[in-house]
């Protein structure tokens, strides 16, 4: 849905892309690639085991006894 309206919209989605370091305040990402990539809004879905989750929250492993992530401040 997300990536539907973002197309519609004409905002360009990356796919497949190893995320090396991430700029908090830009925000902007540096890829695998050598490319680095700002935008309004970086959204990360990468899951639990995302080697970008250390860069932005450390070791910390907050999850519900279900499983699911409970968030990070």
């Amino acid at each position: 849905m997300l990536y539907n309206l973002a197309v519609r919209s004409g905002i360009a989605v990356e796919f497949g892309c190893r995320v090396v370091a991430v700029n908090t305040d830009g925000p902007s990402v540096t890829l695998a690639d050598g490319r680095e990539l700002h935008a309004d809004l970086v959204i990360g879905a990468a899951g639990l085991r995302s080697s970008v989750r250390p860069t932005l929250f450390g070791n910390r492993k907050e999850v519900e006894r279900d499983g699911t992530l409970t968030g990070y401040s």
